[in-house]
């Protein structure tokens, strides 16, 4: 099924983010694994449907943005970004992550070190200064 252009809600994105996770039964499974199947698929269902009190709490949020990046369906993630004025994000995968933290750490690792050394020097000049006035 082709993913939608636009999202009225964001349960309607989160909607779309569950039918191409396999829908309410195998993502309420995920989400709520204690309970039933068919409650887990029925509690989906509530908090999908805006004339329901039942809501998702935020690590429920949280958890079904995730299934979305592991899927691929960013309808949900979209939504939100777009609905609060921001670009769209750009998936990152788990080795471009190390990548990026390794280039940080070896960056970070060069300035302590010229840290390091500029203390050194300022440390040997200031000991210089007080035995020559001491």
């Amino acid at each position: 099924m082709q993913p939608a252009l636009f999202h009225e809600s964001l349960q309607d994105a989160l909607r779309e983010v569950i039918r191409s996770a396999g829908g309410s039964k195998i993502v309420g499974s995920k989400l709520w694994p204690s309970l039933p199947i068919a409650q887990a698929a029925s509690k989906i269902s509530d908090c999908l449907n805006p004339d329901r009190r039942q809501n998702f709490n935020e690590m429920e949020v949280m958890h079904l943005l995730r299934i979305g990046r592991e899927i691929e369906c960013h309808a949900a993630m979209h939504y939100i970004a777009s609905t609060c004025g921001y670009t769209l994000p750009d998936p990152v995968t788990p080795a471009e992550e190390v990548q990026a933290l390794q280039q940080q750490f070896i960056l970070a690792t060069k300035e302590l070190r010229a840290m390091s050394q500029r203390l050194e020097v300022i440390t040997a000049r200031t000991n210089l200064t007080a035995v020559r006035h001491g």
